[in-house]
Protein backbone atom coordinates (compact mmCIF):
# COMPACT_ATOMS: atom_id res chain seq x y z
CA UNK A 1 0.00 0.00 0.00
CA UNK A 2 1.64 3.36 -1.63
CA UNK A 3 2.14 5.83 1.23
CA UNK A 4 0.53 9.20 1.93
CA UNK A 5 2.76 11.34 -0.48
CA UNK A 6 2.55 8.45 -3.07
CA UNK A 7 -1.27 8.37 -2.91
CA UNK A 8 -1.61 12.75 -3.23
CA UNK A 9 0.86 11.97 -6.62
CA UNK A 10 -0.56 9.04 -8.07
CA UNK A 11 -3.83 10.87 -8.03
CA UNK A 12 -2.52 14.04 -9.30
CA UNK A 13 -0.83 11.83 -12.18
CA UNK A 14 -4.07 10.29 -12.54
CA UNK A 15 -6.12 13.70 -12.99
CA UNK A 16 -4.09 15.08 -15.35
CA UNK A 17 -3.90 11.91 -17.66
CA UNK A 18 -7.52 11.48 -17.48
CA UNK A 19 -8.05 15.79 -18.61
CA UNK A 20 -5.64 15.14 -21.37
CA UNK A 21 -7.64 11.78 -22.15
CA UNK A 22 -11.05 13.71 -22.54
CA UNK A 23 -9.60 17.32 -23.38
CA UNK A 24 -7.04 16.89 -25.98
CA UNK A 25 -9.30 15.27 -28.91
CA UNK A 26 -11.51 18.51 -28.45
CA UNK A 27 -8.57 20.37 -29.19
CA UNK A 28 -8.29 22.42 -32.55
CA UNK A 29 -4.93 21.49 -34.52
CA UNK A 30 -3.57 24.84 -34.32
CA UNK A 31 -3.56 25.13 -31.15
CA UNK A 32 -2.26 21.88 -29.80
CA UNK A 33 0.66 22.07 -32.60
CA UNK A 34 1.32 25.88 -30.87
CA UNK A 35 1.05 24.14 -26.89
CA UNK A 36 3.45 20.99 -27.61
CA UNK A 37 6.14 23.38 -28.02
CA UNK A 38 5.91 24.96 -25.18
CA UNK A 39 5.43 22.32 -22.93
CA UNK A 40 8.36 20.58 -24.43
CA UNK A 41 10.60 23.24 -23.23
CA UNK A 42 9.28 23.46 -20.20
CA UNK A 43 9.94 20.00 -19.89
CA UNK A 44 13.41 20.39 -21.11
CA UNK A 45 14.36 22.54 -18.09
CA UNK A 46 12.29 21.15 -15.73
CA UNK A 47 13.14 17.16 -16.50
CA UNK A 48 17.02 17.59 -14.87
CA UNK A 49 17.49 14.05 -14.46
CA UNK A 50 15.71 13.40 -18.06
CA UNK A 51 18.07 16.13 -20.05
CA UNK A 52 21.35 15.23 -18.48
CA UNK A 53 20.59 11.35 -19.33
CA UNK A 54 20.05 12.04 -22.79
CA UNK A 55 23.20 14.62 -23.20
CA UNK A 56 25.08 11.54 -22.14
CA UNK A 57 23.23 9.34 -24.36
CA UNK A 58 24.08 11.61 -27.47
CA UNK A 59 28.03 11.99 -26.38
CA UNK A 60 27.68 8.13 -25.94
CA UNK A 61 26.38 7.41 -29.45
CA UNK A 62 28.08 10.26 -31.70
CA UNK A 63 31.51 10.63 -29.57
CA UNK A 64 32.69 13.95 -30.93
CA UNK A 65 30.02 14.57 -33.53
CA UNK A 66 28.05 17.21 -31.94
CA UNK A 67 29.43 20.38 -30.10
CA UNK A 68 27.58 21.46 -26.80
CA UNK A 69 25.51 24.05 -29.04
CA UNK A 70 24.57 21.40 -31.23
CA UNK A 71 23.64 18.93 -28.32
CA UNK A 72 21.25 21.22 -26.55
CA UNK A 73 19.67 21.74 -29.74
CA UNK A 74 18.85 18.07 -30.33
CA UNK A 75 18.02 17.40 -26.92
CA UNK A 76 15.66 20.52 -27.09
CA UNK A 77 13.93 19.32 -30.25
CA UNK A 78 14.02 15.84 -28.62
CA UNK A 79 11.86 17.13 -25.87
CA UNK A 80 9.06 19.13 -28.38
CA UNK A 81 9.15 15.98 -30.46
CA UNK A 82 8.48 14.37 -27.14
CA UNK A 83 5.32 16.44 -26.22
CA UNK A 84 3.59 16.45 -29.56
CA UNK A 85 3.64 12.84 -29.27
CA UNK A 86 2.33 13.20 -25.91
CA UNK A 87 -0.28 14.90 -26.93
CA UNK A 88 -0.89 13.61 -30.41
CA UNK A 89 -1.54 9.98 -29.11
CA UNK A 90 -4.60 11.57 -27.28
CA UNK A 91 -5.58 13.37 -30.56
CA UNK A 92 -5.72 10.00 -32.77
CA UNK A 93 -8.85 9.54 -31.53
CA UNK A 94 -10.07 12.15 -33.94
CA UNK A 95 -8.71 10.00 -36.95
CA UNK A 96 -10.79 8.03 -39.39
CA UNK A 97 -10.88 6.04 -42.60
CA UNK A 98 -12.06 9.34 -43.96
CA UNK A 99 -9.55 11.34 -43.38
CA UNK A 100 -6.73 9.57 -41.87
CA UNK A 101 -4.55 10.60 -45.54
CA UNK A 102 -4.86 14.41 -44.28
CA UNK A 103 -2.63 14.05 -41.56
CA UNK A 104 -0.49 11.42 -42.52
CA UNK A 105 1.67 10.09 -45.55
CA UNK A 106 3.00 7.10 -46.09
CA UNK A 107 5.98 5.43 -47.92
CA UNK A 108 6.10 2.37 -48.54
CA UNK A 109 9.06 0.97 -49.87
CA UNK A 110 7.82 -2.48 -50.16
CA UNK A 111 4.79 -2.82 -51.39
CA UNK A 112 4.76 -6.27 -52.43
CA UNK A 113 5.72 -7.47 -49.20
CA UNK A 114 3.41 -5.40 -47.39
CA UNK A 115 0.85 -6.92 -49.32
CA UNK A 116 2.06 -10.44 -48.93
CA UNK A 117 1.85 -9.69 -44.88
CA UNK A 118 -1.69 -8.59 -45.24
CA UNK A 119 -2.39 -12.55 -45.69
CA UNK A 120 0.59 -14.70 -43.58
CA UNK A 121 0.33 -11.55 -40.57
CA UNK A 122 3.39 -9.54 -39.48
CA UNK A 123 5.55 -8.62 -36.71
CA UNK A 124 5.33 -4.80 -36.27
CA UNK A 125 8.84 -3.08 -35.15
CA UNK A 126 9.00 0.22 -34.32
CA UNK A 127 11.87 2.25 -32.15
CA UNK A 128 10.84 4.98 -30.09
CA UNK A 129 11.18 7.35 -32.72
CA UNK A 130 9.20 10.27 -33.86
CA UNK A 131 5.29 9.38 -33.09
CA UNK A 132 5.63 5.86 -32.98
CA UNK A 133 1.67 6.02 -31.08
CA UNK A 134 0.75 7.73 -34.19
CA UNK A 135 2.24 5.28 -36.28
CA UNK A 136 1.12 2.01 -33.94
CA UNK A 137 -2.39 3.56 -33.56
CA UNK A 138 -3.20 4.56 -37.56
CA UNK A 139 -1.82 1.39 -39.14
CA UNK A 140 -5.48 0.31 -38.83
CA UNK A 141 -6.41 2.56 -41.66
CA UNK A 142 -3.80 0.31 -43.62
CA UNK A 143 -5.65 -3.21 -42.60
CA UNK A 144 -3.71 -3.92 -40.39
CA UNK A 145 -4.48 -4.70 -35.98
CA UNK A 146 -1.93 -5.68 -34.09
CA UNK A 147 -1.73 -7.58 -30.26
CA UNK A 148 1.02 -5.85 -28.17
CA UNK A 149 2.21 -6.18 -24.76
CA UNK A 150 2.00 -3.08 -22.08
CA UNK A 151 3.68 -2.75 -19.21
CA UNK A 152 1.49 -1.95 -16.33
CA UNK A 153 2.55 1.57 -14.36
CA UNK A 154 3.20 1.51 -10.71
CA UNK A 155 0.28 3.57 -11.10
CA UNK A 156 -2.16 1.06 -11.79
CA UNK A 157 -4.79 3.62 -12.62
CA UNK A 158 -2.92 5.16 -15.63
CA UNK A 159 -2.69 1.67 -17.09
CA UNK A 160 -6.26 1.37 -17.57
CA UNK A 161 -6.55 5.01 -19.75
CA UNK A 162 -3.66 4.42 -21.64
CA UNK A 163 -5.02 0.63 -22.50
CA UNK A 164 -8.10 2.25 -23.51
CA UNK A 165 -6.68 5.10 -25.99
CA UNK A 166 -4.12 2.29 -27.52
CA UNK A 167 -7.32 0.24 -28.48
CA UNK A 168 -9.17 2.95 -30.00
CA UNK A 169 -8.87 1.94 -33.56
CA UNK A 170 -9.28 -1.62 -33.02
CA UNK A 171 -5.81 -3.10 -31.68
CA UNK A 172 -5.34 -5.28 -28.56
CA UNK A 173 -2.88 -4.77 -25.84
CA UNK A 174 -2.32 -7.51 -23.01
CA UNK A 175 -0.37 -7.83 -20.46
CA UNK A 176 2.84 -9.73 -19.44
CA UNK A 177 2.01 -12.41 -17.91
CA UNK A 178 1.66 -15.62 -20.54
CA UNK A 179 2.01 -12.66 -22.91
CA UNK A 180 4.55 -15.05 -25.02
CA UNK A 181 2.15 -17.73 -25.87
CA UNK A 182 -0.86 -15.52 -26.11
CA UNK A 183 0.95 -13.79 -29.27
CA UNK A 184 2.08 -17.18 -30.65
CA UNK A 185 -1.60 -17.98 -31.03
CA UNK A 186 -1.91 -14.78 -32.63
CA UNK A 187 0.27 -14.98 -35.16
CA UNK A 188 -0.39 -18.80 -35.98
CA UNK A 189 -4.15 -17.43 -36.88
CA UNK A 190 -2.63 -15.18 -39.38
CA UNK A 191 -2.91 -12.08 -37.07
CA UNK A 192 -0.10 -8.99 -35.91
CA UNK A 193 1.97 -9.00 -33.18
CA UNK A 194 3.50 -5.31 -32.77
CA UNK A 195 7.31 -4.39 -30.39
CA UNK A 196 9.63 -1.68 -29.28
CA UNK A 197 13.07 -3.18 -30.44
CA UNK A 198 14.45 -0.38 -28.66
CA UNK A 199 13.03 -1.55 -25.43
CA UNK A 200 15.87 -1.99 -22.58
CA UNK A 201 15.21 -4.71 -20.10
CA UNK A 202 17.32 -6.53 -17.60
CA UNK A 203 19.86 -9.39 -19.12
CA UNK A 204 18.00 -12.56 -18.61
CA UNK A 205 15.20 -14.74 -19.69
CA UNK A 206 13.36 -12.58 -22.01
CA UNK A 207 16.67 -10.46 -23.21
CA UNK A 208 19.33 -10.54 -26.07
CA UNK A 209 22.41 -8.14 -26.30
CA UNK A 210 22.30 -6.48 -29.84
CA UNK A 211 24.76 -3.14 -30.92
CA UNK A 212 23.09 0.38 -30.58
CA UNK A 213 25.45 3.06 -32.31
CA UNK A 214 28.45 0.60 -31.43
CA UNK A 215 27.30 -0.13 -28.03
CA UNK A 216 26.20 -3.30 -26.70
CA UNK A 217 22.29 -3.03 -25.58
CA UNK A 218 20.19 -5.82 -23.30
CA UNK A 219 17.18 -5.42 -25.17
CA UNK A 220 13.72 -7.19 -25.52
CA UNK A 221 14.42 -10.58 -27.13
CA UNK A 222 10.40 -11.69 -27.59
CA UNK A 223 9.70 -9.96 -30.99
CA UNK A 224 12.90 -12.17 -32.43
CA UNK A 225 11.74 -15.19 -31.23
CA UNK A 226 8.64 -15.21 -32.23
CA UNK A 227 9.87 -13.97 -35.64
CA UNK A 228 11.81 -17.12 -35.34
CA UNK A 229 9.08 -19.42 -33.92
CA UNK A 230 6.49 -18.55 -36.71
CA UNK A 231 8.19 -17.78 -40.00
CA UNK A 232 6.37 -14.45 -40.22
CA UNK A 233 7.93 -11.14 -41.82
CA UNK A 234 8.60 -8.26 -39.89
CA UNK A 235 7.37 -4.76 -41.07
CA UNK A 236 9.85 -1.98 -39.07
CA UNK A 237 9.85 1.33 -40.29
CA UNK A 238 9.83 5.34 -38.55
CA UNK A 239 7.32 8.28 -38.01
CA UNK A 240 8.64 11.90 -38.85
CA UNK A 241 6.62 14.35 -37.31
CA UNK A 242 6.49 17.58 -39.85
CA UNK A 243 6.05 20.86 -39.55
CA UNK A 244 2.29 21.43 -40.77
CA UNK A 245 1.13 18.94 -38.00
CA UNK A 246 0.58 16.06 -40.32
CA UNK A 247 3.66 13.03 -40.14
CA UNK A 248 5.44 11.12 -42.55
CA UNK A 249 5.75 7.55 -42.38
CA UNK A 250 8.58 5.60 -43.85
CA UNK A 251 7.50 1.60 -44.49
CA UNK A 252 10.79 0.20 -44.64
CA UNK A 253 11.40 -3.34 -47.06
CA UNK A 254 9.80 -6.16 -45.40
CA UNK A 255 12.18 -8.41 -43.65
CA UNK A 256 12.14 -12.36 -43.84
CA UNK A 257 14.96 -14.55 -42.41
CA UNK A 258 15.54 -18.09 -42.59
CA UNK A 259 15.00 -20.66 -40.05
CA UNK A 260 18.58 -20.97 -38.95
CA UNK A 261 18.91 -17.02 -37.97
CA UNK A 262 19.00 -16.54 -34.27
CA UNK A 263 16.87 -14.86 -32.23
CA UNK A 264 19.94 -12.20 -31.48
CA UNK A 265 20.36 -11.85 -35.12
CA UNK A 266 17.06 -10.95 -35.86
CA UNK A 267 16.92 -8.31 -33.26
CA UNK A 268 20.26 -7.16 -34.32
CA UNK A 269 18.57 -6.91 -38.27
CA UNK A 270 15.45 -5.32 -36.84
CA UNK A 271 17.64 -2.18 -34.97
CA UNK A 272 20.23 -1.96 -37.99
CA UNK A 273 17.90 -0.98 -40.55
CA UNK A 274 16.31 1.95 -38.60
CA UNK A 275 19.24 3.12 -37.16
CA UNK A 276 20.66 5.07 -40.24
CA UNK A 277 17.80 7.14 -40.55
CA UNK A 278 17.96 7.79 -36.74
CA UNK A 279 21.67 8.73 -36.90
CA UNK A 280 20.66 11.33 -40.16
CA UNK A 281 17.65 13.13 -38.12
CA UNK A 282 18.97 12.04 -34.31
CA UNK A 283 16.06 14.62 -32.47
CA UNK A 284 13.10 12.55 -32.92
CA UNK A 285 14.80 9.36 -30.88
CA UNK A 286 13.75 9.20 -27.30
CA UNK A 287 17.28 10.59 -26.04
CA UNK A 288 16.06 10.93 -22.40
CA UNK A 289 15.08 7.22 -21.84
CA UNK A 290 17.96 5.03 -20.68
CA UNK A 291 19.22 2.98 -23.29
CA UNK A 292 22.11 2.15 -21.85
CA UNK A 293 21.50 0.99 -18.57
CA UNK A 294 23.31 -2.35 -18.64
CA UNK A 295 26.85 -2.91 -19.43
CA UNK A 296 29.89 -5.27 -19.68
CA UNK A 297 31.75 -5.95 -16.54
CA UNK A 298 34.96 -5.01 -18.24
CA UNK A 299 36.54 -2.00 -18.39
CA UNK A 300 37.74 -1.85 -21.90
CA UNK A 301 34.09 -2.03 -23.02
CA UNK A 302 32.85 0.60 -20.51
CA UNK A 303 34.54 3.47 -21.49
CA UNK A 304 31.87 5.30 -23.97
CA UNK A 305 28.83 4.02 -21.87
CA UNK A 306 26.85 6.99 -20.11
CA UNK A 307 27.54 7.78 -16.84
CA UNK A 308 23.61 5.50 -15.22
CA UNK A 309 25.61 2.29 -17.17
CA UNK A 310 25.64 -0.16 -14.50
CA UNK A 311 28.27 -3.10 -14.49
CA UNK A 312 26.36 -6.22 -14.85
CA UNK A 313 27.65 -9.49 -14.16
CA UNK A 314 24.53 -11.26 -15.86
CA UNK A 315 25.28 -8.86 -19.09
CA UNK A 316 28.17 -11.18 -19.83
CA UNK A 317 26.65 -14.45 -18.91
CA UNK A 318 24.17 -13.64 -21.28
CA UNK A 319 26.43 -12.88 -23.79
CA UNK A 320 28.59 -15.62 -23.06
CA UNK A 321 25.61 -17.88 -23.40
CA UNK A 322 24.31 -16.36 -27.16
CA UNK A 323 27.38 -16.97 -28.18
CA UNK A 324 27.31 -20.93 -27.36
CA UNK A 325 24.18 -21.26 -28.96
CA UNK A 326 23.21 -22.12 -25.61
CA UNK A 327 20.57 -19.33 -25.31
CA UNK A 328 18.07 -20.25 -28.32
CA UNK A 329 18.07 -23.80 -26.54
CA UNK A 330 16.52 -22.23 -23.66
CA UNK A 331 13.83 -19.89 -25.61
CA UNK A 332 12.98 -23.21 -27.20
CA UNK A 333 11.93 -24.52 -23.44
CA UNK A 334 10.79 -21.59 -22.37
CA UNK A 335 8.23 -21.54 -24.90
Amino acid sequence: MPGAAKRIRYSIEWGALAAAFRIVPSLPRWFLLGLAPWLGTIAFYVHAEGRRAAFANLAAAFPGRFDEVELERIVRACYRSWARTYLDQFWTRRITAENYRDYTVYQIEDPQGFEQARQTGAIWMMPHYGNFEWAANNVAFLGFHYTAIAQDFKNERLTEIFRSNREFHGHQIIPQEKAMLKLLRVLRRGGNAAFLPDLTVRPGQTATIIKVFGLKVSVTVLGAFLVKRTGVPVITGLCFPCHDGTYFVKGLPVMKFPPETSARQIAQACWDAVEPLIAAHPEHWLWMYKHFRFRPEDEDEACRYPFYAHRSRAFNQLETAEASGAREADLDVEA
